[in-house]
């Protein structure tokens, strides 16, 4: 098993509000780009904030966005260069090419070019801060999720970094409270490979009980703290979150860079490591990851300079009663400009992990989806594995380090009590449950605490059953209708709780315009509303036949919707003749 130990799984709309606009903004446009695309990219989030909830809209913005930046143009200009010659880019092509496959074509068609001829950082940050957008602006955690899992080994885990950007008091609970259950939801979806971490901010009313209740009974496994965003790392309300992982072992991860998000720049310094020396001299072992290492700038250099927050960091680490100081190295992107920035860093990190002290504390970590505005998560994973001519390094910062860090042991049955939570956490929503796509650490787990679970197949349950009208229509009309045969061959029902729409007919999204694809999703959606009308189905009262298309319609277009997920969006649109009958 190899572990990210600092990527995020949000969604852009699960996160952020007008209010935080301002806070994301700077982000993204602290790189090089031109202004008139700041400008049209502050038009984008601002109506696809406001617009959440209605991805069909954000869809087809997301494609105007693309084409009135001229990526259409440069693409064209890059295929009439002497490099390239390409026999269809026309107007018509372009028109029915989607973000999606502008971004792609675009990425392609630079790779092939003589970087002379080129200004690789600015075509590099223009790409990739369309490939930011188009998984930021995706409609759902599992959206976001399933993209970042088919990047993946079938056996690798990631932490799943939350965000907490809020004004304080009981603002924006319910969309925090959401960001929560869909994070929860894809540990079962991917158990064992999703290991989400709670979102602390202390502004937030009742942030103890909500980090209680997510660490024993939802499924995260540590906890997430980003003091830019306006909070004292040293402040009495921090303390009961600190004696409360203490003495549970419970791992902390902190936001450690001067980048990044903050809610205003006298904030910055709230994350600089020297802050935790009273912390950790209170809570000796106390596990925290600093996260980015304090940046990678520092380890750039010849020599990491002592007073740097790289240097703060390490310092830290040399204090005997301080093992459980770690850090991860998520957006370190400077080395891959090459040149003697690259090889300091890998000089100094080589060096670093073959320390006896520091060497067990460091991670591999990518920071995507953000990262995503510097470099790509599988391009990520194969450079650093690539670099280390010593394959036992690389495996230390992706399996070794960070399953000591999170408190998994080799051993079934000896893990840390944060791992135990996680595991009668899956063990006991077995009717949620994807056995299926279980990291095999995980099945070894459960089993080894005697919990009763089928790993075999998605048994039914109430989530997925043939009793269930509305689960049995859906399953039925795109068995007959949108499913490949070879598929129809050899599933069952109890099979396809959690097939995904994107294995099925109509989903090429990849490949065509926001507007073609959408009018696809429509017909299937059309499709299976004359299917359950015709089978005595009516509307649920308050709900009217264009309300239900377009809720179908919108789940039809997220790439993290499964058969399951639409039985019960069924469920809640139609009555069903069954349901009468019952009554």
């Amino acid at each position: 098993m190899r572990i990210n130990a600092h990527s995020h799984i949000f969604n852009l709309q699960s996160v952020f509000t007008m209010e935080t606009l301002d806070i994301l903004l700077r982000r993204v446009t602290e790189f090089e780009v031109p202004d008139v695309l700041k400008k049209k990219l502050e038009e984008v989030l601002e109506k696809a904030i406001r617009q959440a909830g209605d991805y069909t809209e954000t869809e087809l913005l997301l494609d105007k966005f693309v084409k009135e930046t001229a990526l259409g143009d440069k693409i064209k200009e890059l295929a009439d260069s002497e490099n390239i010659k390409l026999e269809i880019v026309g107007d018509e092509y372009l028109e029915k090419a989607g973000a999606h496959l502008l971004s792609h074509l675009l990425g392609n068609l630079q790779d092939r070019l003589d970087p002379a001829v080129q200004d690789a950082k600015k075509q590099r940050t223009l790409m990739d801060l369309l490939g930011f957008l188009i998984i930021g602006l995706k409609p759902s955690i599992a959206a976001v999720t399933a993209h970042l899992m088919g990047q993946l080994h079938e056996n690798d885990a990631v932490v799943a970094l939350m965000m907490d950007i809020t004004r304080g008091g009981e603002n924006d609970r319910e969309l925090f409270e959401r960001q929560i259950s869909q994070t929860s939801d894809q540990v079962l979806r991917y158990p064992g490979r999703i290991l989400p971490f709670i979102a602390v901010n202390p502004l937030r009313t009742g942030y103890l009980s909500i980090m209680e209740q997510a660490l024993t009974s939802r499924g995260f496994v540590g906890v997430k703290l980003y003091p830019s965003l306006g909070y004292d790392v040293n402040s009495d309300k921090m303390d009961p979150v600190y004696a409360y992982c203490h003495q549970r072992g419970i791992p902390l991860l902190m936001h450690c860079t001067q980048a990044g998000f903050y809610a205003d720049k006298d904030f910055i310094m709230n994350s600089e490591p020297k802050r935790w020396i009273p912390i950790l001299e209170k809570y000796h072992g106390l596990k925290i990851c600093f996260g980015h290492f304090g940046s990678d700038n520092y380890l750039d250099d010849p020599q990491i300079p002592p007073e740097s927050w790289t240097g703060q960091i390490l310092e830290l680490m040399r204090i005997p009663e301080n093992t459980g100081v770690y850090a991860d190295i998520s957006y370190h992107t400077d080395p891959m400009q090459g040149g003697a920035g690259e090889e300091n860093y890998f000089t100094n990190l080589t060096r670093l992990l073959q320390d006896p002290i520091i060497g067990g504390r460091i991670l591999f970590g990518t920071d995507f989806w953000l990262v995503r505005m510097a470099v790509r998560e599988k391009n990520y994973w194969q450079y650093f594995e690539k670099k280390f001519t010593d394959a036992t390094l690389f495996e230390k910062i992706t399996r070794n380090n960070p399953m000591k860090f999170l408190g998994i042991s080799d051993i079934s049955g000896q893990c840390g009590e944060n791992i135990n939570n996680y595991t009668r956490f899956i063990a006991g929503n077995g009717e949620y449950l994807n056995p299926l796509s279980a990291a095999r650490w995980i099945v070894d787990e459960v089993n080894a605490a005697g919990h009763q679970v089928n790993w075999s197949m998605a048994a039914p349950g109430s989530k997925w059953s043939p009793n269930n009208e509305a689960h049995a229509r859906v399953f039925r009309y795109l068995m007959a209708n949108q499913m490949y045969p070879d598929d129809v061959q050899k599933l069952k029902f109890p099979d396809c709780a959690y097939f995904p729409v994107t294995s099925l007919q109509y989903w090429n999204k990849e490949f065509e315009s926001a507007s073609i694809f959408l009018r696809k999703c429509e017909a299937v959606a059309k499709g299976m509303d004359r299917y359950f009308i015709k089978n005595k189905a009516e509307y649920e009262p308050g709900t009217s036949r264009n309300q239900a298309i377009k809720a179908l319609i919108g789940a039809l277009a997220d790439e993290g919707t499964v058969f399951s997920g639409l039985g019960d969006l069924s469920d809640k649109l139609y009555e069903f003749s069954w349901e009468r009958s019952d009554g």
